[in-house]
């Protein structure tokens, strides 16, 4: 078993991998994660972007990825991939 760690990618570079569009890329902020035992590429994670504030800070606590878009906080419930 491992450990994720999450990081937000940036968003002003062109990092599309194969299976994602442009389109999606633009609307949601997203979140790459590595495995903590290998330092390795593990997935990505997609939230949806707010259409008038930008995502400030972030922190992932047991399963919850908590999430500061301006001045409002937002939690988004995460799940175990299968397999893992």
């Amino acid at each position: 078993m491992h450990t994720p760690i999450a990081s937000p990618a940036s968003g002003d570079c062109n990092g599309l991998v194969r299976d994602e569009s442009q389109e999606d890329f633009n609307r949601h902020e997203v979140f790459d994660v590595y495995r903590l035992d290998t330092g390795g590429y593990s997935h990505s994670l997609y939230v949806p972007r707010h259409p008038k504030m930008q995502l400030t800070d972030f922190a992932v606590r047991g399963n919850l990825l908590i999430a500061l878009f301006d001045r409002y906080l937002v939690t988004y419930k995460l799940s175990a991939r299968k397999g893992e």
